[in-house]
Parts: structure tokens; sequence; C-alpha cells
């Protein structure tokens, strides 16, 4: 016997209004100097939280690679050596 309340989510309903665009007004970003592109190139580059996030990746990827693996052959392993001795000895018989 259930002693707990059930839970029920409210009904919310979103209205959304579209803006209108005006692609005459939008102005394009002013061409950086030399000295602010040095700049952000240096600021870039000292930040490695992308190249870590890649190797993170990779890692778990990797493992769970591994992991499925492992699994198919360990449960093959069992089902496989079986399944070879009997179809054997039916053709033999």
């Amino acid at each position: 016997m259930n002693h707990e309340a059930p839970v029920i989510a409210p009904i919310t309903e979103i209205q959304s209004e579209a803006l209108p665009l005006e692609l005459d007004s939008i102005q394009p970003p002013p061409a950086l100097t030399m000295e602010q592109a040095h700049a952000l190139n240096t600021v870039m580059a000292e930040h490695q939280e992308s190249d870590m996030v890649a190797n993170l990746m990779g890692l778990w990827t990797g493992a769970m690679v591994l992991r499925d693996l492992a699994v198919d052959h360990f449960a093959r392993e069992g089902k496989g050596l079986e399944d070879t001795e009997d179809g054997e000895k039916e053709k033999e018989a």
C-alpha cells in the first residue's frame, strides 16, 4: 500500500511574443586594433579549459568503450564455448 502523496506538476502556459528584428539597424562590430587582437590572443591562450574538457571526454569515451568490450567478451565467453561444443556434438552424431 502506497502512503505517499502523488506528485503532480502544475500546468503552466508560456506565451511569448516575437520581437521585431530590424536588420537595417544592426551594425557590425568595429574592427579590432592590433593591440586588442594581441591582448585577446594572450587571454585565449591562457585558458586551457577546452583542452581539459577534450581530454576528459576522451578518457570517458575510452572507458566506456573498454567497458562495452569487456561486457561483450565475458558474455560471449560463457555462451560461445557451450554453443560451439553443442554444435560440434550435434554435427558429429
